[in-house]
């Protein structure tokens, strides 16, 4: 009947409660997820700046041959034109209610606002700011688009012909106004279109060849049909794969097939020779700086912890671990001790100019050591991580230890085609380095300090921050203006470099290079330089490793082994990342465990003497998230039963 307008207050009330009610529902379980989220990326682990788009790249998203690629942000919402034809009919059709088509199109709207409205872009990735491939939540618009389709599909026999075409001919002159839009703003920016002539006269040669098909061939139940239906949905999806593949940049996927081959035989014979534990890092040989070390066995394998405190400690020790694959910038032979990265394994390159072979550290210690109580008063603190390094390893072993002679003098600094000069910042001065000519092959900001006869030198130039930013500049060793691998070697994570000897020898050298997308202007906060003493980190492994974990089992969550503790050094130090879900047993019996260096790796207190040692991880709720699992089974199970017998009564009484 007709409602009175109070009548009609209320309803609206209920439903916006109803609303409200249904979100709080769904923060109080998303609430513990998000807080974990947040926990693990707060102050960055792997943050990319993806550059924002045009709204005409969200409709000709729709669309076949759209190009996709890591860093642009153009959601994937592709899946065949007929879908697109289709969804307009779905709206105005009689068939389906009102309510339910102000809620689909409410939850559309809701989405593609998500992809241009940034708090609500994180809140549909779980609070947390997307990296890589943005959008990521873009398969709720397309399975949506499917069911729409094939809803309005369903009634298309009461769909008059004319409307079909007048839908196509519509859908097409929005795609060219796209595209022909697209191209004025992307003239501006002195950027090149995505959506080529081609590809708009295949998509438009696509609309009205479905507008045929659905109005000669279908409407008029022509025989065969349902199979030239199937047969150009199959060649439409045909097409567009190969498109997908070849417009794509994959990152060179035969050159790293040809890595992981190498790799696995590197790693067999490694494993081969050495049955105890260790890390290693797989080196490739194609960064022209740092190589990038793609840890096995590494930093975070026995647990998922990409903590804050976890990265920050790393950060402030100079090493990044700039992405959740364990692809590793600024490891020195220190960090190499530390944490047990004990062979080194470069494979050979493709054109077969690098061979492969493995290089063993002599310095690697255990997963687990004996320390001095010091470690637990350790405060690293500051960008220095030369200084850093020397007050855990001095707590370590309870001594002053001078790894390295920090160069406290000017560094010489130099450019090609660049414009160096101070910059007044909040911060105070700094200084800037700005890309003159964009159209000059060579770019690069390059900093000296004195060359000394047999020693190392390091060198640490930070942006401030702590995150990889794909349009940040480079830190190289040896300069090359192409860009390749050495992408994680960036500005934007500050990190620890070994700089290269001079072509005259008399300095060492590192760049800070340039590439097309690099932004033009570098602002460097702080420049550290030193020397590095070898003969130092011999002696700090001499004391550590008197007192190592003898590992007899690890595995991926558990750790098995044994210790001895003394007076001297009553602290055991585990290179495993602290997380909630580890649990200790000294001797059989659960210990507390003593979260070590800044709360980011594990340790505990043991009583002198020889120690069986043990560590468990057990996932936070993992228990119960297997008995609620257990429950849905079991009540799917009854509510399947209940179903099939009150299936069968109905038919029993039917007939």
């Amino acid at each position: 009947g007709i409602r009175t307008f109070r009548e009609k207050i209320k309803i609206c009330f209920l439903l916006v409660l109803s609303a409200v009610i249904g979100f709080f529902l769904v923060a109080g379980i998303l609430l513990p997820a998000a807080a974990y989220v947040l926990r693990m990326e707060s102050g960055g682990v792997e943050i990319f700046s993806v550059p924002g788009t045009v709204w005409q790249e969200y409709i000709l998203s729709l669309f076949a041959l759209k190009k996709y690629e890591l860093y642009s942000y153009t959601p994937y919402l592709y899946c065949g034109i007929l879908g697109v034809l289709l969804c307009p009919f779905y709206f105005v059709s009689s068939g389906v209610k009102k309510k339910e088509k102000i809620c689909v199109f409410s939850i559309l709207g809701i989405l593609f606002l998500g992809f241009g409205w940034e708090p609500l872009c994180n809140f549909l990735h779980m609070f947390n700011e997307p990296n890589g491939y943005t959008g990521r939540f873009a398969y709720l618009i397309v399975f949506i688009i499917l069911v729409v389709a094939l809803k309005a599909f369903s009634g298309i026999d009461a769909i008059e012909k004319r409307h079909i075409v007048l839908v196509g001919i519509v859908v097409a002159a929005l795609l060219i106004i796209c595209v022909c839009t697209e191209s004025v703003v992307y003239a501006r920016q002195n950027l090149t279109p995505d959506f080529s002539l081609g590809k708009l006269l295949y998509n438009c040669a696509l609309i009205f060849g479905w507008v045929l098909i659905i109005t000669c061939v279908w409407k008029n139940k022509r025989e065969g049909a349902c199979l030239v239906l199937i047969l150009c949905v199959v060649m439409e999806m045909g097409i567009n794969a190969f498109g997908f593949y070849y417009n794509t940049n994959f990152f060179e996927t035969e050159m790293y097939a040809h890595t992981r081959t190498q790799t696995r035989r590197l790693l067999e014979t490694i494993e081969a020779g050495d049955s105890g534990w260790y890390r290693i890092n797989v080196k490739n040989e194609r960064n022209k700086n740092n190589s990038a070390e793609y840890q096995y066995y590494g930093i975070p394998f026995f647990s998922s912890a990409y903590s804050e405190a976890l990265v920050r400690t790393m950060s402030l020790l100079g090493y990044q671990s700039t992405e959740l694959n364990c692809s590793d910038v600024g490891r020195t032979e220190t960090t190499d001790m530390l944490f047990g990265v004990k062979y080194a394994a470069y494979p050979e390159s493709e054109d077969g100019e690098q061979t492969s072979y493995i290089e063993e550290s002599p310095y690697a210690l255990s997963i687990g050591y004996m320390v001095s109580s010091s470690v637990l008063s350790a405060c690293l603190d500051g960008e220095n991580a030369f200084d850093n390094q020397e007050i855990l390893l001095s707590a370590m072993i309870d001594r002053n230890v001078d790894l390295y002679d920090n160069y406290d003098e000017n560094a010489i600094i130099s450019g090609e085609n660049v414009l160096i000069t101070t910059r007044e910042t909040e911060e105070g001065p700094v200084l800037s380095i700005t890309k003159i000519d964009n159209t000059e092959p060579v770019t690069a900001g390059i900093f000296e300090i004195p060359y000394e006869e047999n020693r190392e030198a390091y060198a640490i130039i930070s942006g401030r921050g702590n995150i990889l930013d794909a349009h940040t500049q480079y830190i190289r060793t040896a300069y090359a203006n192409e860009l390749t691998l050495a992408n994680n070697s960036t500005l934007s994570a500050p990190h620890i470099v070994e700089m290269e000897e001079s072509e005259d020898g008399n300095s060492y050298v590192v760049y800070l290079a340039y590439y097309e997308a690099s932004a033009p202007e570098a602002l460097i906060y702080d420049m550290h330089f030193a020397y590095y003493n070898a003969e130092v980190l011999r002696e700090c492994y001499n004391a550590l490793s008197v007192n190592q974990l003898q590992v007899e089992l690890f595995e991926d969550g558990h750790v098995k082994g044994n210790v001895t503790a003394t007076q001297e050094m009553p602290l055991l130090f585990l290179s495993v990342p602290m997380e909630d879900g580890w649990k200790l047993y000294v001797d059989g019996k659960e210990q507390e465990i003593i979260p070590l260096v800044e709360g980011a790796f594990i340790g505990a207190r043991l009583s002198p003497g020889e120690h069986e040692i043990e560590l468990v991880f057990e996932a936070p709720g993992s228990r119960v998230g297997m008995y609620c699992s257990l429950a849905g089974a079991v009540l799917w199970c009854v509510i399947l039963g209940t179903e099939i017998v009150e299936t069968k009564k109905r038919k029993r009484g039917s007939h």
